[in-house]
């Protein structure tokens, strides 16, 4: 009998994370967990294979429900997708796409600590680089500067999950 891997997707409703989501449930080697901000999401709530939980990344109650669920499973992979574009105020962009990531992955760690496998991605984008688009210092737009302290983050944080034997990317999806 194969064993399954868990994969979770914070933030599936739509793009990338949907995608994702309908990736690894074709794929019987996964068993497959993804957030949205409604559990009557259309189209990720249509994808078979797929089981959905209820997050708004910013909503300590939300977080702390989606923990109680893995309290006692093992996460082989966490992939934080979710975020805010431009046409957002700035405070919530940085709630969302700066401090979200993290408040939400810190109470799943031990789920995916106990992972034979660990993995965690945290989706950034480029617009977040200061030698592409900073010339060495913060990007100047929004966005930009919310991606670039998502980054920021991730390599102050990335030691401890090393240490934690977890493997772990901060990547660009690409356009």
């Amino acid at each position: 009998m194969m064993v399954q891997e868990t994969v979770l997707i914070i933030g599936a409703s739509r793009g990338i994370g949907l995608g994702l989501a309908k990736l690894y449930a074709a794929d019987p080697r996964y068993q497959v967990h993804a957030t949205s901000r409604s559990l009557y999401n259309g189209e990720l709530s249509g994808v078979d294979g797929v089981t959905v939980h209820q997050l708004e990344v910013t909503d300590p109650e939300h977080i702390g429900a989606l923990a109680e669920y893995f309290s006692s499973r093992s996460l082989d992979v966490l992939v934080h997708n979710a975020g805010v574009g431009k046409g957002t105020d700035k405070d919530t962009m940085m709630r969302v796409n700066v401090d979200a990531p993290f408040q939400v992955v810190e109470p799943l760690l031990p789920a995916v600590a106990r992972s034979e496998r660990p993995r965690i991605g945290i989706v950034s984008s480029q617009l977040g680089s200061r030698e592409k688009f900073g010339g060495g210092e913060t990007p100047s737009d929004t966005y930009g500067e919310s991606k670039c302290l998502l980054n920021d983050r991730f390599r102050e944080t990335e030691p401890d999950w090393r240490g934690q034997g977890i493997a772990r990317g901060g990547v660009h999806p690409g356009w």
